[in-house]
């Protein structure tokens, strides 16, 4: 997830409520307590309590908590889809924010463990090296998951960036009613097609999140293409004519 501040705020909210609605606010809770203790603004909130109330330890635990979400956020790591450069950018972000923290052991295991597998180059890359077979299928297979994750996000999006260019044409409210419901659709389908890629176990309450996430994003990129086409030319006088006499 991004740790964008506000972005981070909204998909967390998104998240934790797309959680109750199906019923699991044992997820909800997790998801909240991740929110305070891995979050620019959520960790400074969180560490500021815990000061007051005497608890320094804690609140030095979450002030790291809110370095390491710091360093992904400068390299907007949570938003790489698994694309290649895209993720190596996050992993940097990632393990910049270990470093922020203090913490340069798992700021190096980001490179040396988590990068080589989880991301597409990493993984390819690390099983050409490999000396031993087994070892070297595995990273080659975990290269192969990561690669079918990315494309899986990559058609997501150029589905929605297809609608909004399929209805550039239509009025404001129906180009975002049918791009926000490919956007859910799509965004539905990719967060249940990437769990069972990677093996995980397909949440009911991620793929509500992605789908609602999905749909408002789609919403609102027809709004505002919509607002770019209906935009005036440059040096457009009847236009200018009409607003004046409004």
């Amino acid at each position: 997830m991004a740790k964008i501040p506000i972005v981070h705020e909204v998909f967390t909210g998104i998240s934790c409520l797309s959680c109750l609605i199906v019923g699991n606010p044992d997820l909800a809770a997790k998801r909240g307590e991740l929110y305070l203790n891995e979050s620019v603004v959520g960790s400074l909130v969180h560490a500021a309590v815990l000061n007051v109330s005497g608890k320094h330890k804690e609140a030095s635990e979450a002030l790291k908590g809110a370095a390491r979400a710091g360093g992904q956020a400068m390299c907007l790591a949570g938003l790489d889809m698994k694309v290649p450069v895209l993720h190596e950018l996050s992993a940097a972000g990632r393990s910049l924010g270990h470093a922020m923290a203090g913490d340069l052991e798992s700021a190096a295991t980001e490179w040396t463990v988590n990068h080589k597998n989880d991301s597409v180059l990493g993984a390819f890359v690390a099983s050409r090296i490999e000396k031993d077979a087994k070892e070297s299928s595995r990273l080659l297979e975990r290269a192969g998951r990561n690669l079918g994750q990315a494309a899986v996000n990559v058609t997501a999006t150029a589905l929605v960036i297809g609608a909004t260019v399929a209805t550039g044409g239509m009025a404001v409210g129906a180009a975002a009613a049918c791009t926000g419901a490919t956007g859910a659709v799509a965004g539905a389908a990719s967060n249940a097609a990437c769990a069972k890629i990677n093996g995980d176990k397909i949440e009911p309450g991620d793929v509500l999140s992605a789908a609602i996430i999905g749909g408002a994003a789609g919403a609102a990129a027809a709004r505002k293409a919509a607002k770019i086409k209906s935009a005036p030319a440059p040096g457009d006088t009847e236009y200018s004519e009409r607003i004046q006499a409004q």
